[in-house]
């Protein structure tokens, strides 16, 4: 791919859905919360902190009682971590929820404010299992709590034992005793001495692991118990002195992905959830940070396709990264940061291909007609505008999408006008992108758009909604990928001449012939249009990096009604430091989107030219 350097002085619906509210932003205290029921009886025995099947949730900070009853009163869902804030009235809470459905389906229920001896009789007459406490002093040493609980039935049945008041030597002898280990530590204090509230389960057959726990540790200990234990948090807890306790078990070989983060301001919480794909399991909100400061604990909550090329952008560079996958009328197969807007560098020039070929189709424009030709410039790649000449639109748009030509693309911009292509664009409901610089210039305002709108022209244009059969036809063969490759002998960025014939050896069912991949990889199509800026200061001793890649794949099926499916498909690299970093994580990962949907058309069409000789 060609290389953008720019002079430019210096962010479904979606499986993950997590708002966080400051405090003050929503109503007054209320009465102690009344049990919850769900739809329909639990259909896993995974505990909250354990479980990383992709479910909707949500985490609220400053919300009273009355708030908490509210949400989960006209929302599907229940309460998985409860931080108390304040203890004074109205009491609030740092909370966060998981849709009570699938694999997350359990009888719960939630008490503020109480004794222990109220708590325990809600246990018994719940015949339930703590699985959040939360303890405080409320005067005279008389000890309230915060709880929630699961009914301790079914599958979500476990022996498991509770204590409150205790010294990190009587809660060592308690889980000994029991052969149990921690679930949940909560130091408090009563006058000047610490005490801990815990609850512990058996650590027997399911629920069997290697654990830690630990007390009054510095960010950096934990950093190195979690790295030599090879462990994951699943508890934290902040001590009014700024040093934590924490629960830990062991990973094994079979540990989901997880993160931990101390001392984020609220913005940094939801950057962090979204760039990882995660929900939280614990946190807590306190003072600093400007305003809030919160400290979590993070599970992965994205679909297998997300989590491993979210992992490979993740792992190989900085900044802030985003991938999308969709078949064409049919489901998200994976998303990233995809409602995220983002400088997309040429890639979008998708929009101002589809407006032209738009006009073409409605008779406004014609292929073969003629277009102003620019002068190009004599370094960089910022176009200028002197006229040099005429060539047909073909041509202007066939080296716009093809080798990114930016001189050809400003000839575009300027014989349709911005404002008509963003317009058109939002008319088919492109509404986070715009154009607010000359494409090659790279500012100083950024263009922006997603990969939801980038998926929603590709989608579009393939399924006849923009362009009719015919033009849809010469839109694609006007871009980058199989059409270029038939024409020159190569495509842009290696993802039909390298990539797509890698994955297909790589992941072909062993002994399929030759000739038989080459047949699918004949059937297959290709389309796309990438870009890159590298944005610099006043003399490049800084700069960030913006590549992003957007398009659409037919991929041949040998079995059911169709015999091939379309998908779009679309990545991000964005404030990248590192141009060596980001470029070998973009070639790296630009292709990797596919490879599930390419593994699943050869292994049909394998079957389908196999399986009968097999079966004679």
């Amino acid at each position: 791919m060609r290389r953008k350097f720019t002079l430019f002085v210096v962010y479904a619906v979606s499986p993950l859905l997590v708002l966080l509210m400051l405090p003050g932003l929503l109503g007054a205290a209320g009465a102690p919360a009344a049990p919850r029921t769900p739809e329909a009886p639990a259909v896993a025995g995974v505990d909250d902190r354990e479980n990383s099947t992709p479910t909707g949730w949500s985490v609220y900070s400053g919300q009273t009682v009355a708030n908490i009853v509210a949400y989960y009163g006209s929302n599907n869902v229940r309460i998985v971590d409860l931080d108390v804030e304040t203890t004074t009235a109205p009491i609030k809470f740092t909370v966060t929820y998981v849709a009570n459905t699938g694999a997350y389906s359990k009888a719960w229920w939630w008490y503020v404010d109480v004794d222990a001896a109220t708590l325990s009789s809600h246990l018994s007459a719940n015949n339930a299992r703590l699985t959040v406490l939360k303890a405080w002093d409320s005067g005279g040493g008389v000890i309230h709590f915060a709880a929630v609980m699961v009914s301790n039935t079914g599958a979500d049945a476990k022996a498991w034992w509770w204590y409150y008041n205790q010294s990190i030597a009587n809660v060592t002898a308690a889980w000994q005793a029991n052969s149990a280990r921690l679930v949940q530590v909560h130091a408090y204090t009563v006058g000047a001495q610490t005490y801990y509230a815990v609850v512990m389960i058996s650590n027997t057959g399911a629920d069997a692991s290697g654990w830690w726990w630990y007390v009054g540790q510095s960010v950096g200990n934990l950093s190195s118990f979690i790295n030599s234990n090879n462990a994951r948090l699943i508890d934290l807890d902040r001590n009014p002195d700024g040093s934590y306790n924490a629960i830990m078990t062991s990973c094994g070989t079979d540990c989901p992905l997880w993160w931990w983060y101390v001392g984020s301001t609220a913005q940094q919480l939801l950057d962090n959830y979204a760039q990882n794909g995660s929900r939280i399991i614990d946190a807590m909100s306190y003072d600093g940070c400007g305003g809030r400061c919160y400290s979590y604990v993070m599970i992965n909550n994205a679909n297998a396709v997300t989590t491993r090329v979210g992992q490979l952008l993740r792992n190989g560079t900085d900044g802030v990264k985003g991938l999308y996958l969709k078949e064409v009328n049919g489901p998200v197969l994976a998303n990233l940061e995809d409602a995220k807007q983002f400088e997309p560098a040429s890639a979008i020039k998708a929009v101002l291909h589809v407006y032209a070929m738009r006009q073409v189709q409605n008779g406004a424009a014609s292929l073969s007609g003629s277009v102003n030709r620019y002068q190009p410039p004599l370094s960089g790649s910022c176009p200028g505008n002197t006229v040099n000449g005429t060539e047909t639109l073909s041509v202007a748009l066939g080296e716009m999408m093809r080798h990114s030509d930016n001189t050809r693309t400003r000839e575009i911009s300027d014989t349709f006008g911005v404002n008509n292509i963003i317009g058109y664009a939002q008319s088919f409901g492109m509404n986070s992108t715009s154009i607010n610089h000359v494409i090659g210039c790279g500012g100083p305002i950024p263009n922006q758009t997603t990969l939801d709108d980038l998926g929603t022209l590709y989608e579009k244009v393939a399924n006849g909604t923009l362009l009719t059969p015919t033009n849809r036809t010469t839109f694609f063969s006007l871009m980058a990928g199989k059409a270029e490759y038939q024409l020159e002998g190569y495509d842009w960025t290696g993802l039909w001449t390298t990539d797509i014939p890698k994955i297909i050896n790589q992941e072909a069912p062993p002994g399929m012939p030759g000739v038989l991949t080459q047949t699918f990889m004949s059937r297959m199509d290709l389309a796309y249009k990438a870009g890159n800026y590298k944005i610099c200061g006043a003399t490049c001793a800084t700069y960030v990096d913006h590549i992003a890649i957007a398009g659409w794949a037919q991929i041949p099926f040998c079995t059911g009604p169709a015999s091939s499916k379309q998908y779009v498909f679309g990545l991000f690299i964005n404030n990248a430091t590192s141009d060596t970093n980001s470029g070998n994580t973009f070639n790296a990962t630009k292709a990797e989107l596919l490879r599930e949907q390419i593994r699943d058309g050869l292994a049909s069409c394998y079957q389908r030219a196999f399986l009968p000789i097999i079966r004679r």
